[in-house]
């Protein structure tokens, strides 16, 4: 995969789907902003389980806190299917970011905000 630079609020879409001979391809692709942009990658399902899914929100080289959003990343429109049809997910806020204050609100089974920093006690 490649970097898809972006600037909050601008539409993301993406996908994880096991393929026919037995691979995973995970991707995304800009909606907005500029000139199209899109990038993904297959890699070996080897023996992972895809029971589960998961939202996070992950940063690197993050020298500090005031170098992470406190802005939260919206997760809307989410849909989830396997070989039955389409799969109604029942998140949970799992594991709070200590540092910098993160962690998730989760709006539904469709919709999750995640905070890299200063998430707002009300939310």
């Amino acid at each position: 995969g490649k970097t898809v630079p972006t600037t909050p609020g601008v539409p993301i879409n993406t996908w994880i789907y096991t393929t026919a001979d037995g691979k995973v391809e995970i991707g995304m692709e800009r909606l907005a902003e500029g000139p199209p942009a899109k990038s993904s990658f297959t890699v070996p399902l080897l023996k992972r389980d895809w029971t589960y899914a998961v939202a996070t929100l992950e940063t690197y080289k993050q020298k500090d806190c005031a170098s992470t959003t406190s802005r939260p990343f919206h997760f809307t429109e989410m849909k989830l299917s396997d070989s039955g049809g389409p799969v109604t997910p029942k998140w949970s806020a799992g594991m709070k970011q200590a540092a910098c204050k993160g962690g998730a609100t989760i709006h539904g089974p469709s919709s999750v905000d995640l905070y890299g920093a200063k998430m707002p006690e009300s939310a």
